[in-house]
């Protein structure tokens, strides 16, 4: 079981798999088949959301950083930051909203993404 943050609790799917030693914290949504490897963090500040589409693949070492501001929009809602369908973020990425990762995409290694689609 990953920690959880006290203050909201992430929304995670019995067929996800989330990685105990991977920190998910504030509102996060993490659909069935995705995968949270250790070391990732995921994390979003009241007022902000993070949505892990299905069989999304975060690789060690990620950081997916959302703070409340400026959204996307998801596959259904809006949201600070949306990992779609499939996608596989490398090793060491640094995500930070807004950002909108569209399905099948793969971000490589030791990337930035920030205000992008």
């Amino acid at each position: 079981m990953p920690r959880l943050s006290l203050s909201a609790m992430p929304k995670v799917e019995a067929s996800a798999s989330v990685h105990e030693f991977s920190l998910l914290e504030g509102d996060v949504s993490v659909a069935p088949g995705a995968m949270v490897s250790p070391g990732t963090a995921i994390t979003a500040d009241k007022g902000a959301s993070v949505v892990v589409s299905d069989r999304c693949h975060l690789l060690p070492g990620v950081v997916v950083e959302a703070i409340s501001g400026a959204q996307v929009m998801g596959d259904r809602s809006p949201c600070s930051i949306y990992l779609g369908l499939g996608s596989v973020i490398a090793h060491k990425s640094l995500i930070h909203s807004p950002a909108f990762v569209g399905a099948g995409c793969f971000v490589g290694f030791r990337s930035t993404i920030f205000n992008a689609r």
